[in-house]
């Protein structure tokens, strides 16, 4: 073997980790010789049971080379420690985004058809990622989603299978892998599926959801029997076909998920969206539904709520240009009911407007 070089780097700054903690080690770093900046993953070779697993991580990552998958530039180690290097993007990861609020739903679903195609290379490469999470999805420097952090992905046995990771993010494991010790494509499935319920509903809907279990024997009890996340909550204006996709990847009976990343990818293709609703939801409940739409004033929805203990809700139609209220549609309005109500009538004039 023929040494070239050392590699140098100047560390910056740590990447926030996000969910999980699993990125404590990644640094933005200034690399001399390339002039410009990099994402350098450090880990200590002290987490490693054996020598031949120090760049096992490395070489997933470059057997899954696509263009929807974080691609490894070089392999480096000292006495102490392996050092992966990447390059930074610097547009963030999904975690940011969904922390703000529900995505708009082309959105979502282009980041989750981006994702899914990243985890198709991934599974022809014989691996399982076992980590697909917000934080695990970054942003390239034309929008592309790509899978990132292969610290926990394991290469499949004959059979199609993985042993377990020591360590998984709790809230996004599947299932079949609180009850067995490996995981096939399907556990990928579950989690994307998962995420894809995040970027719909935002992360405080996912979050109060979660804070809600008061412990790890429950929250493992609610992902077995599939109450967790709740299948059956969405905000209203997710089609039918598109919460069928969701709840399919979701089931907590692997063999009743999507088999295949090209057969999710597949379904999502098949759903409509006639107006990309975009939401913003506050602090107290209350919702605001937009939609633009090509050379016609824009579709709003508004759910707010009164002053009264407790409080009664309104549901508000109109159409709005460059900011300003245009035309009010009475016959969709709702005044003085109960959340429930207005959530149902939400539902059934989204349903309307995407038949229609």
């Amino acid at each position: 073997m023929q040494v070239v070089s050392n590699y140098e780097f100047t560390k910056v700054s740590r990447i926030d980790a996000g969910d999980g903690k699993n990125s404590v080690g990644v640094w933005l770093a200034d690399d001399p010789a390339l002039g410009g900046q990099v994402a350098v993953k450090e880990i200590a070779k002290a987490d490693f049971r054996d020598p031949d697993e120090y760049f096992s991580e490395a070489r997933k990552m470059f057997a899954s080379d696509h263009p929807n998958v974080v691609s490894i530039r070089l392999g480096a180690q000292t006495a102490d420690s392996i050092y992966l290097v990447m390059p930074y993007y610097k547009n963030g990861s999904l975690a940011a985004r969904v922390r703000s609020g529900p995505l708009p739903v082309q959105a979502a679903l282009k980041i989750t058809r981006e994702v899914l195609a990243g985890a198709g290379a991934i599974h022809a490469g014989r691996s399982v990622h076992l980590d697909i999470k917000p934080t695990n999805v970054l942003f390239g420097q034309r929008g592309e989603a790509l899978v990132a952090d292969f610290g926990q992905a394991r290469t499949m046995r004959p059979g199609g299978f993985a042993p377990l990771p020591d360590r998984l993010y709790i809230p996004h494991i599947p299932p079949e892998c609180w009850a067995g010790n490996v995981a096939g494509v399907q556990a990928d499935i579950f989690q994307i599926g998962l995420t894809l319920y995040r970027c719909l509903n935002g992360d405080d809907e996912f979050f109060r959801q979660l804070h809600a279990i008061p412990s790890q024997a429950d929250l493992q009890a609610a992902i077995a029997n599939g109450d967790f996340p709740k299948r059956d909550v969405y905000l209203p204006h997710i089609s039918l076909s598109l919460r069928k996709a969701v709840n399919k990847a979701l089931n907590p009976d692997m063999d009743k998920r999507f088999q295949s990343a090209f057969d999710f990818s597949n379904a999502l293709a098949q759903v409509t969206v006639k107006h990309n609703w975009h939401p913003v939801r506050s602090p107290d409940g209350e919702i605001q539904w937009t939609a633009e739409r090509r050379s016609r004033p824009d579709l709003v929805a508004m759910l707010t709520q009164d002053s009264s203990a407790p409080p009664r809700w309104s549901v508000e139609w109109f159409t709005s240009r460059a900011g300003k209220r245009r035309r009010t549609m009475p016959n969709m309005c709702r005044n003085g009911v109960s959340r429930t109500d207005a959530m149902r009538h939400l539902r059934q004039s989204f349903q309307t407007l995407e038949r229609a």
